[in-house]
């Protein structure tokens, strides 16, 4: 069972995680090329309409991470969260019980109240790495810890109370501790591994437990750039450069493969100058909620990996999703900066991967999949296209060479058309036909009960796909302009966040409308909580109703909408949302279990029907021999029930024809390995074994020159039902008499 602190973190991260996940999708992606090339010139353009808001400051210096909680009531303010903060109000007395029920030990007297109280107030943690330089208390350690978790107790009696529960934990382990000499409201604790230090501020009314030099300065929610009215309710503030850069002298140490590493670090923003950071934070108004976020050196960064482009999100493309969509994901990309990627990995990598690709589906990599890709990639769902759930979900990239990537597919289909016939008996199969004067492609599985039939096609420079054809015919009829695209989503023009011609990224999510198909989930997680914080020994501590009725929860609901713009040399997110946490939770129930099904269920399609150089855990020769090795297996046994279940001597008798012609195999001559060598065949405790010793064609090997057989046998390692014991308790039991 989640303790008091897991759970208080979900329940906050409930309200911010979502808008944080959404700003991910919005700006996750790569910026774009410009039409005429000049995406790789390195500009940096600066959107006119990015809010002033965006703060350039960070929540405090000198720190790697700074995460800030305005407490659980704040997180969970609005009424429609009222039954959810009054149950997890309970739930430190019922973990209090558990023990006793459990039969096990209790926890340290006034732990768990500690934990509850601290962690359902307001509380700010700040962390850093330095280089310990062989000094600290642990010579061996190459970098030290120091970290400050202050609680903000709201009074100097509450912070007292905090200090007291802190103090009567930390004597139940005898350390030396001494009054603080920069701080003598603080004691100072001398452990092994380092120090530690605790106490009240009677002043500001704060806890401070913390672990090396305590951090002196308040972290500056006023950079956070919230509107005025709008109150913090959690922030989250990383520099990835001052917690990786205490390990730079390891691997300046480390010699010339670690210089690589070091490059690499650099190129990826998380070492040097324009190293890369990024902060988050949400806020609630009087009505909703407001999102900031800010990625640090983005352009440089960028411009490094080869991503950087100078031209937004075109309004034309905004317009290909439907003005109904449920879940809508947009950003701009420069698809060929993967092979920039590679490159920072050696050449050795970059060799190896397009190898791979060029083995598996027999295209490269770069100029027939990556170069005719275009600027925009989108993902939508929408009621147009299906109903608004996974079934209606339509992924698109622009092109910029039509007949390249037309060219590209049908090789990709004859590729896979030939795999599936070799491996797959020609269950699986590409179909191509004509839509309106779209080509298109559908993967189908004859004779098999598959609930998906995935289906592309290339219309007005764009590649559509989809789940189904139909989903993606209705995505077709909507480009072809028989509908009103995003721009005029009502949800989304209700949601003042500046203009939509400047975009590097938008994500957007129609959370009234999702929340149709999350809530009955929500309704049983939230019955499940109900009787998990009840007592059968305290009859008053009742929770009620944590979630509202259906129409409660989504009377005057808001979507979600998450913005990116360039802004000098940084991304800049801003966004806006429902303040409710339980009405973001049944939205996201009611696409992402579905979303992540889909993906899931596609990639396992793939797996199969696709032959890399490892397809399904193992290579195209493996899986050709270890069939050859179980159809000969089979022919082992129809020989042994035709005489008297004695197999032959050798495998030469499985393809010598009877009277009739007929042999054991159904074919003329044995066959070899895919390596060119006979199978092996002998016998071992009166049972046939067939075997391939692998690529080398000797005994034993790993990888290519593994061997395999048609042994059941467990190995070595595993335990044999014999050496099964009786547990003790069940030994004891003896069988009731009857009375």
């Amino acid at each position: 069972m989640l303790s008091s602190l897991e759970f208080s973190a979900h329940a906050r991260g409930a309200v911010v995680l979502f808008g944080l996940a959404a700003a991910g999708c919005a700006s996750g992606a790569k910026a774009s090329r410009s039409d005429d090339g000049s995406a790789r010139d390195g500009s940096a353009p600066t959107s006119a309409h990015t809010p002033a808001s965006a703060a350039d400051e960070r929540l405090a210096d000198g720190w790697g991470l700074v995460i800030h909680s305005a407490g659980l009531a704040a997180m969970l303010d609005d009424p429609r969260d009222a039954g959810l903060l009054r149950a997890l109000g309970m739930l430190d007395e019922r973990l209090l019980e558990l023990p006793a029920e459990l039969g096990g030990g209790a926890p340290p007297p006034g732990s768990m109240e500690f934990l509850c109280e601290a962690l359902s107030a307001p509380w700010t943690l700040q962390l850093d790495l330095d280089e310990s330089h062989g000094h600290g208390p642990d010579e061996s350690m190459p970098v030290s810890v120091r970290a400050t978790w202050t609680v903000h107790a709201g009074s100097a009696e509450r912070a007292a109370a905090l200090e007291a529960r802190c103090a009567g934990l930390l004597a139940l382990v005898p350390l030396p501790s001494t009054g603080a000499e920069d701080d003598p409201e603080l004691t100072e604790v001398e452990t092994p591994m380092g120090r530690l230090f605790h106490g009240a501020r009677a002043k500001s009314g704060t806890f401070v437990l913390a672990w090396g030099e305590p951090a002196k300065e308040e972290v500056r929610l006023a950079a956070l750039g919230f509107p005025q009215g709008v109150a913090p309710v959690f922030a989250l503030d990383v520099e990835l450069s001052e917690l990786v850069s205490p390990f730079r002298h390891l691997l300046e140490q480390a010699g010339p493969e670690a210089q690589v590493v070091t490059q690499q670090l650099e190129a990826l923003g998380l070492l040097g100058q324009d190293a890369f950071g990024f902060s988050f934070a949400a806020g609630h108004g009087s009505d909703r909620a407001h999102y900031r976020g800010r990625y640090r050196n983005w352009v440089p960064m960028a411009r490094r990996t080869g991503a950087l482009v100078s031209t937004p999100i075109p309004r034309e493309e905004l317009r290909l999703v439907p003005a109904d969509a449920t879940l809508v994901s947009l950003s701009r990309s420069e698809p060929t900066s993967i092979l920039q990627t590679f490159e920072m990995f050696g050449t050795e990598a970059e060799a190896a991967v397009l190898a791979q690709v060029r083995e598996a589906l027999g295209l490269e990599l770069g100029a027939d999949v990556l170069e005719p890709l275009g600027q925009t990639f989108g993902f939508y769902l929408s009621d147009t296209t299906g109903g608004g759930g996974l079934a209606s979900a339509v992924a698109f990239v622009a092109l910029d060479d039509e007949t390249r990537m037309a060219t590209t597919l049908e090789r990709l289909a004859s590729r896979l058309n030939e795999h599936a016939d070799a491996m797959l008996d020609g269950r699986a199969r590409v179909r191509s036909f004509e839509h309106e004067g779209s080509r298109c492609l559908a993967l189908t599985f004859p004779g098999l009960p598959v609930p998906l039939e995935p289906t592309l096609a290339i219309h007005a420079e764009h590649l559509f796909v989809a789940a189904t054809p139909q989903t993606l015919f209705a995505a077709l009829e909507h480009a072809r302009g028989r509908g009103q695209g995003l721009p005029s989503h009502a949800g989304l023009r209700a949601l003042s966040l500046g203009s939509l011609d400047d975009l590097q990224g938008l994500f957007f999510s129609d959370a009234p409308r999702l929340a149709r198909d999350g809530y009955g989930m929500l309704g049983l997680a939230a019955s499940a909580l109900a009787n998990a914080v009840r007592s059968k020994t305290d009859a008053l501590r009742e929770p009620g109703l944590v979630l509202p009725s259906y129409h409660e929860l989504l009377e005057g609901a808001r979507p979600t909408l998450v913005l990116s713009r360039i802004q000098g040399e940084d991304l800049v997110l801003v966004g806006q949302g429902d303040r409710s946490a339980q009405l973001h939770l049944a939205a996201t129930l009611g696409w992402a279990p579905a979303i992540v099904a889909g993906f899931a269920g596609m990639g396992a399609l793939a797996a199969t029907g696709v032959d890399g150089d490892e397809p399904m855990g193992e290579t195209t020769q493996e899986t050709q021999a270890q069939t050859d090795i179980w159809t000969l297996d089979d022919a082992l046994e129809q020989y042994a029930l035709a005489n008297d279940g004695l197999y032959p001597p050798s495998l030469e008798a499985l393809v010598t024809p009877d009277e009739n012609g007929v042999s054991y195999l159904g074919q003329d001559a044995l066959p070899l390995d895919p390596w060119g060598n006979s199978y092996v065949y002998e016998l071992r405790d009166e049972a046939p074994l067939v075997i391939s010793y692998g690529a080398d064609g000797v005994p034993g090997g790993e990888g290519p020159n593994t061997d395999l057989d048609n042994s059941w046998y467990e190995s070595d390692e595993e335990m044999e039902w014999e050496e099964l014991e009786m547990p003790e308790e069940f030994e004891e039991l003896e069988p009731e008499e009857d009375d």
